[in-house]
């Protein structure tokens, strides 16, 4: 982060709010709101000692990059971090009211997505299914898409209140407000209608919040945490020590987090709110993008930062040009941003570099990044600080291949793919699979174990291979494929020594580790993947790669967060499920569609950094590419949760008419916000 005197606003806005009270602070990219967090938290501090304020944030990400940042301004010992995420400080209020017996863990993305993928398919083959509408048959109810909608359903609904855990019927007021908008918006309430799709969605997560009950002891959704530990702040205000919250990133707090704060400030200590509604990355998952307007608490007058410090030349006023396409919006945050000059002007000014780039093809724009990356290195940038930017998860996972095909160490925290697509740990849980019985070998596993990270084969030698069991068969006589022959040789015990003596190290190793898993097969996974790696060489073999430098070195980074990460699940499955068989855990990982979060430390110095504009948050960069801004990919202007009709949830809450709404409006603001983040990321 930049190091700068502190200008008037900035001032200002630290003397008011380490002063005591209910303060927001607003202020545009740039404009040094961190930083006035931070030395909001280190007046706080040498006024009323270590226990007398913590940062709050949305996420655990973005209280990670505080962390180093606050403690070394501030420059005392702390007991335990100064900046947290909602979620952490809830587990910690939820933990001291139950007592150390206490073990929680929070329900990852992933695990989440797993049992409703289980219990959908579950129903649909017991034909219990039929509360559904016929729109959504089983066909739909299988997609990955259709689950994400029904997860973020839930979540809302949970946000919102919604779900009363205390009741046998949990989900009764989401299926009440199916029928508010049955009746005033769709005009009739049969089964059939836009929203009797949220009356089978209740009925369906009171059987989910049966399941979890009984499958995930110990374990609880974020959004159910966070209303706990709301509760009981409630009910303990009388008891509680007095401590000042520094929120940070207020605009991007959930309605669920959001009365969290508002509880902590009625019950439990002042509250600094610090944000710009400007740049708000979660508005399509609900996020509070008018968090200013929130009448349950007396604020004392807003403060507002005016003076961009990030970036220089004409782009201020390029991000203040971005920012005016964003309806509603704070005056005191526009007035920051400069007049955009003549284009005379504009050029003569110095300080900043903006170029623009078209490509034929996705292909061909991968090729003008890593042309300009480059460029930007060879003119005496590091990669360590270069960001691409990229509108999804998916996008990021492409670019980062391809980055690193072009020898440009890159890596990034938001691929979309689950554990599962990594190939190390695909191969280790084919393996495993195989290796038990759960399911047989076929000529397309085995190549792909042979071609993995374990069999280490080249093309070549799988050719060789292949080639030399047919010519070995035709000498004897027979006539069977390749295929056929290279699936006996993995699997049929004795073929491997008595006729494959021609075949790489990579093909015995797998032979002799299915032959040991075979031996072992009615054992838990964790000493099943044991078994694996045990046998194999590459944990010596990675960890030698990642002493050095290059893209070669970022690769072994990852294989061994990738097998560390599912060595951790099964950890944790078990830990959940003592009893857990193999096979389940099989079945659950090899069908997870969605990745799990990791904390798992990963060594990214010196490396391109691919992301989406979440991720961007609270970081800045030399050189920022934003790539992929083609039409219908950034701006994505497809309806949001189309089949259930999430987005619309808040608002039936709320009695809004939805005919009033324009939602491709709201959807091209929520894509302008992204963009407005990911170029204001560059200094």
């Amino acid at each position: 982060m930049t190091t700068f005197e502190l200008d008037d606003s900035q001032r200002a806005a630290v003397s008011a709010a380490a002063g005591g009270g209910l303060f927001r602070i607003v202020g545009a990219p740039g404009s040094g709101k961190t930083t006035v967090v931070t030395e909001i938290v280190a007046a706080l501090i040498a006024r009323d000692g270590e226990s007398a304020v913590r940062i709050l944030t949305p996420s655990r990400q973005a209280a990670t990059r505080l962390r180093d940042i606050v403690a070394l301004r501030v420059g005392v010992a702390t007991r335990g971090p100064l900046a947290r995420s909602v979620s952490s400080l809830a587990f910690e209020i939820v933990s001291a009211e139950q007592g150390a017996g206490f073990t929680a863990r929070l329900m990852t993305g992933g695990e989440q997505d797993s049992d409703i993928k289980a219990l959908l398919d579950g129903e649909i083959a017991d034909g219990t299914d039929g509360y559904w509408p016929a729109s959504l048959n089983a066909d739909v109810r299988r997609l990955r898409e259709f689950r994400t909608q029904l997860r973020d359903l839930l979540s809302r609904s949970r946000d919102l209140g919604l779900v009363d855990e205390t009741s046998a019927t949990p989900f009764a007021a989401l299926t009440n407000l199916a029928i508010t908008a049955q009746r005033d918006v769709a005009g009739s309430a049969d089964s059939e209608s836009p929203f009797a799709a949220w009356t089978a969605a209740a009925q369906f997560f009171t059987t989910y919040r049966r399941l979890v009950a009984r499958s995930r002891a110990g374990q609880v959704d974020p959004a159910e945490l966070v209303d706990r530990a709301r509760n009981i702040i409630e009910s303990t205000a009388s008891d509680a020590p007095r401590m000042a919250l520094v929120v940070d990133d207020a605009h991007d707090l959930t309605p669920a987090q959001w009365r969290f704060v508002i509880a902590w400030a009625k019950y439990r200590g002042p509250v600094i709110a610090v944000g710009d509604p400007d740049v708000t990355t979660s508005g399509f998952r609900g996020g509070q993008v008018t968090f200013l307007d929130d009448a349950g608490l007396t604020w004392g007058p807003t403060h507002a930062l005016t003076t961009i410090h990030r970036q220089g030349g004409v782009m201020p006023a390029l991000l203040g040009s971005i920012a005016s396409a964003i309806g509603g919006g704070i005056s005191d945050i526009r007035r920051a941003y400069p007049a955009i000059p003549e284009p005379g002007v504009a050029r003569s000014l110095p300080g900043f570099e903006l170029l623009s780039a078209t490509a034929a093809s996705p292909a061909h724009e991968r090729d003008v990044v890593a042309r300009y990356i480059r460029d930007a290195v060879a003119r005496g940038n590091s990669y360590g600080d270069i960001a691409v930017v990229v509108r999804s998860g998916s996008m990021a996972e492409s670019m980062v291949t391809y980055l690193n095909s072009m020898s440009i160490p890159t890596f990034s925290e938001t691929t979309g793919s689950p554990l599962r697509d990594h190939p190390a740990v695909w191969s280790l849980l084919n393996l495993v699979s195989i290796g038990i019985g759960r399911e047989p070998m076929t000529a397309s596993l085995a190549q792909e174990l042979l071609l993995g990270p374990f069999g280490r084969l080249t093309i070549l030698d799988l050719r060789r291979f292949r080639r030399n069991l047919r010519k070995a068969e035709i000498g004897s006589g027979g006539n069977r494929l390749a295929d056929e022959l290279m699936l006996e040789a993995l699997t049929e015990h004795g073929t491997f020594e008595t006729e494959v003596t021609f075949a790489a190290p990579g093909v015995r190793w797998i032979v002799e580790t299915l032959r040991a898993l075979r031996l072992v097969a009615d054992r838990q996974i964790d000493e099943l993947l044991w078994v694996v790696w045990a046998r194999s060489d590459r944990e010596t073999a990675w960890t030698a790669a990642t002493l050095r430098t290059g893209p070669a070195a970022v690769k072994a980074h990852e294989l061994l967060d990738a097998v560390m990460a599912l060595f951790g699940v099964a950890a944790t499955s078990l830990e959940n499920v003592p009893t857990e068989s193999a096979d389940v855990f099989l079945d659950r990982v090899l069908g997870q569609t969605v990745p799990n979060d990791s904390l798992t430390p990963r060594a990214t110095s010196g490396s391109v950094l691919v992301c989406t504009p979440a991720a961007t948050v609270g970081r800045e960069f030399d050189v920022v590419v934003v790539a992929g801004l083609n039409e219908g990919v950034w701006p994505n202007t497809r309806p949001r949760s189309a089949l259930l009709k999430a987005n619309e949830l808040p608002l039936v809450h709320a009695g809004i008419d939805q005919r009033t709404i324009d939602y491709r409006r709201d959807v091209i603001f929520d894509e302008v916000r992204l963009f407005l983040v990911a170029m204001s990321r560059a200094r």
